[in-house]
C-alpha cells in the first residue's frame, strides 16, 4: 500500500509519518510512505506511480490541501483522503471528495488512532491499485479486488468490473497485465473468474454477484470447484 503525506511543517510531517508507520506495523500491514512538504511534489510523483491513501494538511504553506485533493481526484477518482487540519471550519469543503476522515493537529494521537482503526477495519484486506492501459491508450487505476472476471475478447483482454462495467484494455494476453491472477481461475478458454465474486457455480456456468453469466467448460469444472473450495477455506 502506497501512502503520501503532505505538510509544510517538516517536524509535524515526521511525526505523522512515524505514527502511521507504527500503526500499520502493529497490524502487520506492509506500507510504503512518501512524505512531501510541497503540493507540487505530490502531483509530480502521482503521475509516476499512484498512491492508495493521502494524508493532506489543509494549509500547506502557500498551497491549499483541498485544492491539491481536487487536482489528485481529477487524475485518480478512487483516491482516498484523510485531512490533517487546525481549521475545523473548512470541513464542509471536502464533501465532494472521497474523504475518509479528519485529524486535528491539536489532538493528533487520539484522532489518528481513531481514523486508522476505522480505515483498517473497513479495508481489512488491503487492496492494491494498479494502472492499466485501455484500448484507446488512455490510462486508469483499478483495484484488482473490484474485478469480477477477466476475459479474452477478440484480440483484447477485457476486465469485468463489479459495477458491471467492461473495461477493454490494450493487452492481448493475460501475462501482459500489470498484476498476477492470484484469486482468479480459468473457467473456460480465455475466461478467468475472480473466486471472490463466484455467487453460484452450475454445471456449465458461473454466475457472479453482479449477475454476469460466465461459461464453464467440462474439463475446467473440477479445477474450478477445487479452487473455490480452497479459497473459501483460506479466506
Amino acid at each position: 500500500m502506497r501512502i503520501a503525506i503532505c505538510d509544510d511543517d517538516v517536524g509535524f510531517l515526521k511525526k505523522i509519518d512515524s505514527r502511521v508507520t507504527r500503526i500499520f506495523r502493529e497490524v502487520e500491514i506492509e506500507v510504503d510512505i512518501y512524505s512531501y512538504s510541497q503540493a507540487n511534489l505530490v502531483l509530480e510523483n502521482l503521475y509516476k506511480d499512484p498512491f492508495d491513501l493521502y494524508f493532506l494538511d489543509i494549509d500547506i504553506g502557500r498551497d491549499d490541501g483541498i485544492e491539491l485533493a481536487n487536482e489528485i481526484a481529477k487524475i485518480d477518482t478512487s483516491a482516498i483522503f484523510i485531512f490533517v487540519t487546525s481549521h475545523n471550519n473548512r470541513v464542509y469543503e471536502v464533501f465532494s471528495l472521497n474523504t475518509f476522515g479528519f485529524v486535528r493537529k491539536s489532538d493528533l494521537d487520539k484522532d489518528l488512532d481513531e481514523v486508522m482503526k476505522r480505515l483498517i477495519n473497513k479495508f481489512g484486506r488491503i487492496i492494491y491499485k494498479y494502472q492499466i492501459v485501455k484500448s484507446d491508450k488512455t490510462r486508469m487505476y483499478i483495484y484488482i479486488d473490484e474485478l469480477e472476471y477477466i476475459e479474452r475478447f477478440g484480440d483484447r483482454i477485457v476486465l469485468g468490473h463489479m459495477n458491471s462495467e467492461m473495461i477493454e484494455t490494450s493487452y492481448r494476453i493475460t501475462s501482459d497485465l500489470p498484476f498476477d491472477l492470484a484469486n482468479f481461475v480459468e473457467c473456460h478458454k480465455g475466461v478467468y473468474i475472480n473466486l471472490r465474486y463466484a455467487k453460484k457455480i452450475g454445471d456449465d456456468n458461473i454466475v457472479t454477484y453482479s449477475g454476469k453469466d460466465l461459461p464453464m467448460s467440462r474439463r475446467k469444472k473440477k479445477l474450478v470447484k477445487e479452487a473455490f473450495r480452497n479459497f473459501m477455506l483460506d479466506d
